[in-house]
């Protein structure tokens, strides 16, 4: 087990590789950059249907506390 940031890239790598695509958190201005796994929606642990893009989530989920997804500015 590496750093917490090396744990997230390997983790990203495989869902890359699992699902096809880059999950939506990643451009999303709510994620945290200390950690690739936590947002201002899920401040504990994003769930799966999100970081898997199976839910969009510009449309509500449970536990969101009303954020969304917005992209973040470039």
């Amino acid at each position: 087990m590496g750093t917490q940031a090396q744990d997230s890239a390997v983790f990203r790598g495989q869902l890359l590789a699992h699902f096809g695509e880059i999950p939506q958190c990643d451009f999303c201005k709510h994620i945290h950059a200390d950690n690739d796994f936590t947002c201002d929606a899920y401040p504990d642990d994003i769930p799966g249907k999100i970081m898997t893009n199976v839910h969009d989530h510009t449309k509500p989920f449970p536990g969101d506390h009303g954020i969304g997804y917005e992209a973040r500015a470039a």
